[in-house]
């Protein structure tokens, strides 16, 4: 697996993507787009939610692609977690935008998934996106992280109901399907191997209602998570949009329009 790591890599993946079509105008992601510029998310908000200091130390259980099946325990500060790995403005402008995007059902509250929850930044986002009333959903692997999670959500969206679960992904992930869910938003950020995304996607896509999204992030942090990307954006009863850090699969339904491959968005607009 050759993860992306070097100026020029990040600049070959760049002018791939710069090749994809264009999404067509008035087509299926115009909402998408105009809840992506119009989006109220305040991202200081996001910010200023992290309940602890960037100087903290913290010991993460990591069950990334590089960590094994028992998983890793990495000691960090808070500051570089936020820095390294947790979700930026603009990844964090697109959650939002995408939780708002999703048409809610006159009788319930949007349903949104994350795996991997990392301290929450992505989780307020979607939250503060859905207009604070929604159920969010998260499987983390480590103890610490779904903590903050849990905090920052209670702290900025104190009417959401919050179901956090703890453990490794194989885990959480089947007893949480035992229970036969249905979601509008699933956001996949926990496992960065090609071979685990296929698998989650496998798993997932029957519980993903019409009109709602698949989002996978970091879709170019290896060769091996492009090419898995690329065969989901092939999927049948999937629309794709390419992000460039993120993409986004919709649920179109059977026997409706398909993408036929991913289409990128307009490059002021890239995540």
């Amino acid at each position: 697996m050759a993860r992306t790591q070097t100026a020029w890599q990040w600049f070959r993946w760049w002018r791939q993507w710069r090749h994809l079509p264009v999404v067509e105008r008035g087509g299926t992601f115009q909402k998408l787009l105009r809840a992506r510029r119009t989006t109220s998310l305040d991202w200081r908000l996001v910010r200023n939610s992290l309940p602890r200091p960037s100087t903290e130390l913290i010991e993460m259980l990591d069950f990334g692609a590089a960590s094994g099946e028992e998983g890793v325990t990495r000691r960090l500060s808070v500051g570089q977690l936020e820095g390294t790995a947790s979700t930026d403005r603009r990844k964090a402008l697109w959650l939002a935008a995408l939780a708002e995007s999703v048409e809610p059902r006159s009788d319930k509250d949007r349903v949104i998934l994350e795996l991997g929850t990392c301290l929450g930044a992505g989780a307020v986002s979607f939250v503060l996106g859905a207009g604070g009333r929604c159920r969010y959903v998260g499987l983390e692997g480590s103890p610490q992280l779904a903590a903050l999670t849990g905090e920052r959500l209670n702290k900025t969206a104190p009417e959401a109901t919050v179901d956090l679960r703890v453990g490794p992904f194989r885990d959480t992930l089947p007893t949480l399907l035992a229970e036969q869910p249905r979601f509008d938003l699933v956001f996949l950020d926990g496992h960065h191997d090609g071979r685990i995304l296929l698998d989650q996607w496998e798993r997932l896509r029957t519980s993903i209602l019409p009109g709602g999204w698949m989002v996978v992030d970091d879709i170019r942090w290896s060769t091996d998570m492009q090419a898995v990307w690329n065969t989901l954006a092939h999927q049948p009863d999937v629309q794709a949009v390419d992000l460039f850090r993120m993409g986004a699969l919709r649920n179109s339904g059977p026997g409706q329009p398909t993408s036929g491959g991913p289409r990128r968005i307009p490059f002021p607009l890239l995540a």
